[in-house]
């Protein structure tokens, strides 16, 4: 193939070339300049479409050779000699090197956009060489707002391609939708409907159902009294609308009223409330009941009110009185095991003093005991006197507690004679005396 379009680009040129000479020689001119042209970027082109390409422009393809990186298709034109934009002359050959290794396919596989935005989804397209075609927004009941919710093609699912179209950069296509999230529908008026009614009302809505029942003295039985969400309000669709619906009025039932003469509050209140009474209460209420109105066990309507009266018996200030003590006593003792605790802390934190000075004066002691060799002595007096080289330089320790190094040497007919702390090489002083010269 590309032999022959080499072929058939050739021929033309050649001729061209012979008719240009003739007319040049007719004319009694010299030889005519050739015509410069500029090389069109034939990289990520098919080898064929790059023929074509030079071809109209009057250039031709040279050299090919190939490379395989892995990722381009065969045939896809990697690189170019000379590069692109460059003016050469007309019927100038053109080295190209193409990709080689990987087959075109024959399909492509579709990539599970479900849950990603726009852009993402398009890159996920792009990657796998599927041009993205944004659609119309849908609604959906598992995906956010905004994120993809349905696609063309299903998720792994093989697109055929046609390899010569795909050298045209014929690409499949694939179309996605964004999610507007839950339809929204608006919730029916339910009150005062049959319950039958308002199932209907709401399942017409696209809205599901759920329901209590309760006594009501205004209501009829199986009228609904009231709903979950108000009547217009705008929600998603399938979202629970609970209605109540009445049972009519409530049937009387009588009840004794417990005896609760000697409770506590708390005993009353449970007692009364088992009994399907309500009540009010007077007094002390950390006291025992003394009186119950109605009587105890007079019948009365379920539902009625009993009240009640407390107050603290003997007994109880006597157990409040000894229970104060003891937690005047408790207070004491905890108090006085504070003041043991806190002691006790304190001298743990003076024996840590006392041992940490212990310790730092073992390590002074340690560090008397290491006195410098004389080569660190020597150089601690040279680096003081900032003079430069290594001179030939003496130390003597002349003191032993503290220890003490005198440094001497000769520079530039200067004598130095600098003492060094023998502990810490710390330069205690410094003469410096000039000496006559040799």
């Amino acid at each position: 193939m590309v032999q022959t379009r080499q072929r058939k680009l050739i021929v033309p040129l050649v001729m061209g070339a012979v008719v240009l000479a003739i007319i040049g020689a007719l004319a009694g001119c010299g030889e005519q300049p050739k015509k410069q042209v500029k090389v069109p970027d034939l990289r990520y082109y098919y080898q064929e479409q790059a023929e074509q390409m030079l071809a109209d422009v009057g250039l031709e393809i040279g050299e090919v050779s190939e490379e395989n990186n892995g990722v381009s298709f065969d045939g896809l034109v990697l690189s170019q000699d000379p590069a692109p934009d460059e003016t050469v002359d007309e019927g100038t050959a053109i080295n190209i090197t193409i990709a080689t290794g990987n087959p075109i396919p024959t399909s492509f596989t579709v990539p599970d956009l479900k849950g990603m935005s726009p852009e993402e989804a398009e890159i996920a397209l792009i990657s796998a060489l599927i041009i993205p075609l944004p659609a119309d927004p849908v609604y959906s009941d598992d995906v956010e707002p905004g994120k993809v919710c349905a696609q063309s093609a299903a998720a792994g699912s093989q697109i055929p391609v046609d390899p010569e179209g795909l050298k045209e950069g014929n690409l499949p296509v694939v179309s996605y939708s964004t999610s507007l999230g839950k339809e929204q529908v608006k919730v029916p008026d339910l009150v005062g409907k049959t319950s039958q009614e308002a199932r209907d009302a709401l399942a017409n809505a696209g809205l599901a159902v759920d329901s209590t029942t309760s006594y009501n003295d205004t209501v009829e039985a199986d009228r609904i009294i009231s709903q979950s969400v108000a009547k217009d309000v705008t929600v998603p669709k399938g979202t629970v609308v609970t209605m109540e619906i009445s049972q009519g009025k409530k049937p009387v039932t009588r009840v004794l009223v417990p005896d609760v003469r000697t409770y506590t509050l708390d005993e009353a209140k449970r007692s009364l409330e088992s009994a399907g009474l309500n009540y009010t209460y007077s007094g002390d209420e950390s006291g025992r009941v003394i009186t119950v109105h109605p009587n105890p066990n007079t019948e009365v309507d379920q539902g009625s009110t009993v009240t009640f009266t407390l107050q603290r018996t003997v007994e109880q200030q006597r157990q409040e009185d000894l229970n104060r003590q003891q937690q005047e006593l408790d207070k004491q003792r905890q108090e006085l095991d504070q003041q043991r605790q806190d002691q006790e802390r304190q001298q743990q934190e003076l024996d840590q003093q006392r041992q940490q000075q212990e310790q730092q004066q073992e390590q002074v002691i340690d560090l008397k005991q290491e006195v410098i060799p004389d080569y660190d002595a020597i150089a601690a007096a040279v680096s003081a006197s900032n003079v430069n080289g290594a001179p030939e330089a003496v130390a003597t320790l002349v003191s032993q507690d503290p220890p003490v190094y005198l440094v001497h040497f000769v520079v530039d007919n200067q004598l130095y004679e600098i003492s060094v702390d023998g502990y810490t090489a710390e330069v205690l002083s410094q003469e410096v005396t000039p000496v006559a010269a040799d």
